[in-house]
């Protein structure tokens, strides 16, 4: 049975170089044409290229839509793509973003408590004013 998924990761981890793919599996370069000519070749070579064409990642749980772009060395997940540099900085992103979000929770916090005071404080005022109008005897 011609095996797709084989041909096409055998073609994303060598392209059309037969030679360094017999070099790299252990057999002979006329075996390798033999087995992209069937579309099938025996499971240990198959499950080499299919880690060596996901590049390298698990293919089990939140992995196994995954891959590492061998041009780019890009991480290629289903929702985006991430470069080497973004995964770099990914925990100084992390930290960023809690400390971010305790400044946040804190100026909220503040702004509640003002909020109060004002409140509290028109209160006060609007008390004050009306005291005022009915000692001088102006109720507008």
């Amino acid at each position: 049975m011609y095996d797709h998924q084989f041909v096409k990761n055998f073609r994303k981890v060598y392209g059309f170089q037969a030679r360094k793919a017999s070099k790299e599996l252990g057999v002979h370069e006329v075996t390798i044409h033999k087995y992209l000519k069937k579309g099938n070749a025996p499971k240990p070579i198959k499950i080499l290229l299919d880690i060596k064409a996901r590049g390298y990642l698990p293919d089990t749980g939140g992995w196994k839509d995954c891959y590492i772009d061998s041009q780019t060395f890009e991480l290629v997940t289903p929702w985006y793509t991430v470069s080497p540099g973004h995964l770099c900085f990914y925990p100084r992103y992390k930290w960023s973003a809690d400390q971010n979000k305790r400044l946040y929770d804190n100026l909220k916090k503040e702004t509640q408590s003002q909020q109060e005071f004002m409140q509290t404080l028109n209160e006060q005022l609007v008390k004050l004013v009306g005291d005022i109008a009915r000692r001088t005897g102006t109720n507008d």
